[in-house]
């Protein structure tokens, strides 16, 4: 109080020489008869009092601010400590809680059946994941199981294939021998006959006479036109009028 007072009368102390000052200037500026100029001690108080800067509004913004933050501190402190107090109650409470659960024989009691249930919990979800475990063993052992079924059925179905490729190729060279056989026979029997004595008849083609005909008169059958062509050279079965054909003959 005794700092507000001091500034203000500080304030119409520095109000009344500003008042006198303006009076001053505007004697000045309509000066009269009995108007005289401010002395140099004026002037200079007049500028210094003009040049120097309030500085009230500082100090009561500082008086306003401090208070209140005072009392914002207060009452955070009482704050904490009640909260720290309630915290400290709930504590005791659990604690005063958990021994009254304990002396309890109903509570203990429901305290261990809780116990046994959720140790049968346990022991469901552990049998329940062995169950899981088991399940994925035995799928993966089926799948295992199939895999080497694939693999034997086309291990079996590769044997398969390969016997009879074999077989084929067995019968391929069993067809080529007796295919050789035959030749073989054929050139034997072609020997025989080439080797068995014959007699060379020679023989004058008639008009309209034809190799059919010859080989009726000669042999008998149709067999001779083969012969008669191949022991005369001749491309077909055409035959000419005055021609002369050698017929081979057995005796």
């Amino acid at each position: 109080m005794e700092e507000m007072s001091r500034l203000k009368r500080k304030k119409e102390r520095l109000t009344k020489i500003h008042d006198n000052v303006e009076e001053k200037l505007e004697e000045e500026v309509n000066p009269s008869d009995d108007s005289h100029f401010p002395t140099r001690e004026d002037f200079h108080e007049y500028k210094k009092q003009r040049t120097k800067k309030v500085r009230h509004p500082l100090f009561t913004t500082l008086a306003i601010i401090f208070p209140i933050i005072v009392i914002g501190v207060f009452f955070l402190l009482f704050y904490y400590t009640s909260e720290e107090i309630k915290h400290n109650n709930q504590d005791v409470y659990k604690i005063d809680k958990t021994s009254s659960a304990d002396t309890d024989p109903v509570k203990s009691a429901l305290v261990e059946t809780n116990n046994d249930t959720s140790a049968g919990k346990t022991d469901a979800k552990d049998g329940q994941k062995k169950q899981d475990e088991k399940k994925v063993k035995e799928k993966e052992r089926m799948k295992a199981k199939t895999e080497q079924k694939k693999k034997e059925k086309a291990a079996n179905e590769k044997r398969e294939q390969e016997a009879a490729a074999k077989k084929r190729e067995q019968q391929q060279i069993a067809a080529q021998k007796q295919q050789e056989k035959e030749k073989q026979r054929e050139a034997e029997e072609k020997k025989k006959q080439e080797n068995k004595p014959i007699r060379v008849v020679q023989h004058t083609v008639g008009p309209e006479e034809t190799l059919y005909r010859i080989s009726m008169k000669y042999y008998q059958n149709r067999s001779g036109e083969e012969k008669i062509r191949t022991y005369n050279h001749l491309n077909g079965n055409s035959v000419y009028s005055g021609q002369v054909l050698n017929i081979p003959l057995e005796n």
